[in-house]
């Protein structure tokens, strides 16, 4: 879930050129090797009818708030996966100068030139698509380059956690699982391409071999975490020692003694279960300064 506090960017949008301008299109895959899996593109590797992500156009090699030249303009995907602009038109400058573009979700109209920072809450009370943060930027684009191809990333971490019985990996489990003095809160910078931990930290109840989203950590800051499991009457810590990279996902198995007194834990990191998705087809860069 997403809050911010700031006031939005009233600055009107520049006036329509008097000449033919160049019109960029925009494409972009989500890369490969990341988070196991994304609610926002459907099974035809669309986006879902509806999304919206935000663009901002920034002076090249630059992530300056000053050299914002543009600020969060909004598209959003129909159900043909193609993105259409909501605020208005987007045009290149005039003159060949370069630019970069950088493209992110989940939108938030509250974002302007000046305040580009977002809170994201992180926990298993919400939806995963409240929770997906992705980034892209194009760098060096003008009318002389007008194809803009973006490669989205995942910024969030995401973890399995599967509980298994005296080592015997089919039997079902009916395990609670507690995570202690997790992080639950993070900034996201539309602009940057970053999402930084906070210092909030809750006790999370989760359910066996579910996928949940957390912010990126590491493990040295956060060295209250920790794993309760109870089966029935029984109950077990088992330690959480593991960085919560970002955009990766990390499985982690518990296995039980037989007595479910004692826990092992193996943890891995998995790759993303396709080999690409393709955020289809464009998007139009139009506006002129």
């Amino acid at each position: 879930m997403v809050f911010v506090g700031c006031k939005k960017n009233t600055t009107a949008p520049p006036k329509d050129p008097t000449k033919k301008p160049v019109a960029a299109k925009f494409g972009g895959k989500i890369l490969t090797n990341d988070v196991k899996a994304t609610t926002r593109v459907t099974e035809d590797n669309k986006w879902e009818a509806g999304d919206f992500i935000g663009i901002y156009m920034v002076k090249e090699g630059s992530r300056l708030t000053k050299d914002v030249k543009l600020a969060n303009y909004k598209f959003q995907s129909n159900d043909k996966g193609a993105f259409e602009e909501i605020t208005g038109a987007i045009y290149f400058p005039s003159g060949g100068e370069k630019v970069d573009f950088v493209a992110y979700h989940p939108f938030n109209s509250s974002l302007s030139q000046t305040q580009h920072t977002q809170f994201v809450e992180f926990g298993p009370q919400y939806s995963l698509k409240d929770m997906e943060c992705l980034w892209a930027s194009a760098t060096g684009r003008s009318e002389e380059s007008p194809e803009v191809n973006f490669e989205f990333k995942r910024l969030q971490s995401s973890a399995r956690i599967i509980i298994v019985h005296g080592r015997e990996v089919d039997k079902p489990s009916s395990a609670t699982i507690t995570l202690t003095s997790m992080p639950v809160k993070a900034v996201l910078d539309a602009v940057d391409g970053t999402l930084e931990v906070r210092d909030d930290v809750a006790d999370l109840v989760i359910k066996d071999n579910q996928l949940y989203y957390f912010p990126p950590h590491k493990a040295e800051n956060f060295k209250l975490r920790s794993m309760i499991i109870e089966v029935g009457a029984k109950k077990v810590v088992a330690p959480l020692e593991i960085d919560f990279e970002s955009g990766k996902t990390h499985k982690i198995s518990v296995f039980l003694s037989e007595d479910g007194h004692k826990a092992d834990v193996i943890a891995t990191l998995e790759p993303f279960e396709r080999s690409q998705i393709t955020l289809k087809p464009t998007m139009r860069v139009e506006k002129k300064l």
